[in-house]
């Protein structure tokens, strides 16, 4: 009885919001093996991230064999382009335009002495300003308290966000400038050892930013982050997590030089992709410190015009005890989801390539005028 009512859960749910259960129980429905699917789930393979994975990871990482990777791929296909569920359609429109009015409320900590609706939280530093929300305690099976983002690519030292907070949904790109967002969760994955852990965060960083770049999109991805509806947290939410060493994903951003495409694209990853920032959660129940961490990638069009831009995301293999690369391939925003190009859309997606570069040109200009006026 159990398979049955994960599968009307999954059929029930869009795939952007599949957790690593909605996944596995998919996979049974088209008859993956029970060793594959495994291995998915101990990887941690959620909706969003089954729609970015390619051949050579199920090959390589998952070792399955060309036949099932071939029927899996096929039938991610026919999902991605299958309408989604009407009611459940509605039933996120209906809880949207509820959240919807909760948006504009900041749950972030800053220094701002001017502000006379500001003031200090219990146990806090003084210097510690709270932007407060006007949200009551939400009870349980309710709405979270909203916030907003870091102000982006702008140093805010004092900046903090508040746990159990929830931020806008993940999104894509929009007019290149505002940028899009993406979350991951690390909550089983920061208790890794360091090379572990800089793989899995460079994995993403990298798949990340070689998207934005391509579409020529300012982007952040977060980690700390709900990325998945899991144990009553919400997508979004904001859980952070313990760091014992900070230079874990300072030189998660050495991987560049190994996995961009040639040294020209190199370059231009490390000019595009900014150093972490660290932002400290506020927890009152806390017994150490937790931090969310946000890469920005600013995809200029002075760095990125006339490019298309390829890597290969590090993975480590338990059965070879070490570091692998997947093959090179390009990656683009779909949405709020980072999948690779496929070579059938490769050849249409260069020939876009000069609009967006005027386009972004044009964003550029344009936020450059709005901030001298």
């Amino acid at each position: 009885m159990e398979a049955s009512s994960s599968n009307v859960e999954w059929q029930e749910l869009p795939y952007d919001q599949w957790t690593d259960s909605h996944v596995s129980s998919w996979l049974r429905f088209i008859k993956i093996k029970e060793n594959y699917i495994e291995k998915l789930a101990h990887e941690e393979v959620t909706g969003p991230v089954l729609m970015s994975l390619h051949k050579e990871y199920f090959s390589t990482t998952i070792g399955m064999k060309s036949g099932p990777i071939e029927h899996l791929l096929r039938k991610r296909d026919e999902l991605l382009q299958s309408e989604p569920n009407k009611l459940q359609d509605e039933s996120r429109s209906h809880v949207n335009s509820r959240d919807h009015k909760q948006h504009k409320n900041m749950s972030v900590f800053r220094q701002d002495s001017k502000s006379n609706s500001q003031k200090p939280s219990e146990g806090m530093e003084k210097d510690s300003i709270y932007m407060e929300c006007e949200d009551n305690p939400a009870p349980t099976g309710a709405a979270l308290p909203s916030c907003d983002y870091r102000k982006f690519d702008e140093p805010e030292q004092d900046c903090k966000y508040v746990k159990h907070h929830v931020l806008p949904a993940e999104t894509g790109v929009e007019n290149m400038i505002v940028p899009c967002h993406e979350y991951k969760s690390l909550e089983i994955a920061h208790k890794l050892d360091s090379k572990r852990l800089q793989t899995k965060v460079a994995s993403e960083v990298l798949r990340f930013a070689c998207a934005c770049m391509n579409m020529r999109s300012n982007g952040t991805i977060h980690f700390g982050i709900m990325d998945k509806i899991k144990g009553g947290c919400q997508h979004g939410e904001i859980i952070g997590i313990p760091v014992e060493n900070k230079e874990d994903f300072v030189d998660a951003l050495d991987y560049i030089e190994k996995c961009f495409k040639g040294s020209n694209q190199q370059c231009d990853a490390r000019k595009c992709i900014r150093n972490p920032r660290f932002i400290e959660v506020l927890d009152k129940d806390a017994s150490q410190k937790t931090w969310v961490i946000e890469y920005d990638v600013v995809s200029k069009a002075s760095i990125v015009k006339d490019k298309l831009y390829s890597t290969g995301v590090p993975k480590f293999s338990e059965e070879k005890n070490k570091v692998i690369l997947e093959d090179k391939v390009p990656y683009h925003r779909v949405g709020a989801n980072t999948p690779r190009i496929l070579e059938d859309d490769l050849i249409h997606f260069i020939q876009g390539l000069r609009e967006k570069d005027q386009q972004r040109e044009e964003a550029e200009s344009s936020s450059t005028q709005s901030t001298t006026v």
